[in-house]
């Protein structure tokens, strides 16, 4: 793909009241470089007086029909039309709170909520997903495809914690958020069946029994068998109960659960590898034939050599395909690359990025020194330290070499093949 920098002013109006792009003679930057995805960049000198203010509206629209998005930009360049807009959504964002019973203190909650809904955060073994098909969700009307809220509760003075969820959800439903809550009822069957009948009256009160077992809606499922639960809780992408505590006191315990970097930790590890010293290019002792700072030919020509560190990498990817009648892998000197089975383009089993400057792996093997609490990756990407790293490309095979971390015994070394 060609890629062009239009370099651009404003000059001028066209039918609709829109700036112009024509070529200007100001450069945006003083230099051009290889990019990856093609763009148009338009530059504005604004000259401001001194003591005097300016105001400045950004306006982006997107359509799939060039007029519609020349009319809705045409209606905004009127800076009151856009003071207008602005009241206008403020008065529905109001007028919506109030019909939904929400306070400033509830909707910064359910912000933290969808994060973690959004993040995925639950301790649930990920083994699990491939043991249990998404489809035993299908027997109780979930389609798995929407992110999945999963509440248990046990006792009826528990039922504060269900009506606050209930809330959230009417709430991430007003701006177009989908999920599916779905609430385990686990109280023994009796006559008098308190947890049901409350959480039934929640739902009839906010007229909101549209939603019960339908997509993007509430599901109630009154003591299901373990298995069902565990499959639920698997695929869940938030796990709450309700005698662990009202949502606040749940959400602030989920989130401090959940790992964070330990920036020292981290600052130490790269220090660490800074302060490695850099090895010489052991190549350049080998009689190659044709070689270069990157590498050559073995005397033979039946391997080539190469050599790439942190600082001095390949200006792009090398790559070496490895593949049979049933099973390809496509590999770089970095350890970018992805395999697929019988056909490369059908049947990817790893992530292909087509991005031939970046090299961004799929394949990713991490090690850490538990003592020494240094990690890296055996690639030179995406975690490199400042030594080597040594491949060499055969017919049919790769082999990757690099030496890391010194100690007292000296370096540990990984040695890789591929064939």
């Amino acid at each position: 793909m060609n890629t062009k920098l239009v370099k651009s002013d404003f000059g001028g109006r066209n039918n609709y009241g829109i700036p112009n792009l024509v070529e200007s003679s100001k450069p945006l930057s003083r230099k051009i470089e290889l990019v990856i995805d093609s763009l148009v960049a338009i530059k504005k000198t604004i000259n401001v007086k001194a003591n005097n203010k300016i105001k400045l509206d950004y306006i982006i629209c997107v359509s799939e029909e060039r007029e519609y998005a020349l009319e809705t930009i045409k209606k905004y360049l009127n800076m009151e039309n856009n003071k207008r807009i602005f009241e206008l959504a403020k008065a529905r964002v109001e007028a919506e709170n109030r019909y939904l019973e929400l306070t400033g203190k509830d909707i910064n909650l359910y912000q933290k909520l969808l994060t973690l809904i959004i993040g995925k955060n639950k301790k649930i073994n990920k083994i699990e997903e491939g043991i249990y098909s998404i489809t035993e969700l299908w027997k109780y009307g979930i389609s798995g495809d929407l992110p999945i809220v999963c509440i248990s509760i046990k006792n009826i003075n528990d039922i504060d914690v269900i009506e606050e969820l209930i809330k959230a959800h009417e709430y991430f439903k007003s701006k177009n958020f989908e999920t599916d809550l779905v609430i385990l009822n686990e109280e023994r069957e009796k006559y008098d069946g308190y947890v049901k009948d409350g959480i039934m009256n929640i739902i009839l009160n906010k007229n909101i029994a549209y939603l019960l077992n339908k997509k993007g809606g509430i599901y109630i499922l009154n003591n299901i068998k373990n298995d069902d639960k565990r499959i639920i809780q698997i695929y869940s992408n938030l796990i709450l109960d309700a005698q662990n505590g009202n949502l606040e006191i749940q959400l602030n315990d989920i989130e401090e659960d959940i790992p964070t970097i330990n920036v020292n930790e981290e600052k130490e590890i790269i220090e660490n590898f800074e302060n490695e010293e850099k090895q010489e290019n052991e190549l350049e002792k080998e009689n190659l034939n044709y070689f270069n700072q990157y590498g050559g030919f073995s005397e033979d020509g039946k391997e080539y050599l190469i050599c790439v560190n942190k600082k001095e990498n390949l200006p792009m990817p090398w790559s070496n395909i490895l593949a049979n009648e049933k099973f390809g892998t496509l590999i770089t000197e970095t350890m970018g690359g992805y395999s697929w089975y019988k056909n490369c383009r059908l049947n990817r089993i790893t992530t292909w990025t087509n991005n031939a400057i970046l090299d961004i792996p799929s394949e990713v093997v991490y090690l850490k020194d538990d003592e020494t609490k240094k990690a890296w990756s055996l690639g030179l990407n995406p975690m490199p330290d400042n030594n080597n790293y040594y491949i060499t490309y055969g017919f049919g095979y790769a082999k990757y070499m690099h030496a890391n971390l010194r100690n007292k015994t000296g370096r540990y070394c990984f040695c890789s093949q591929r064939r």
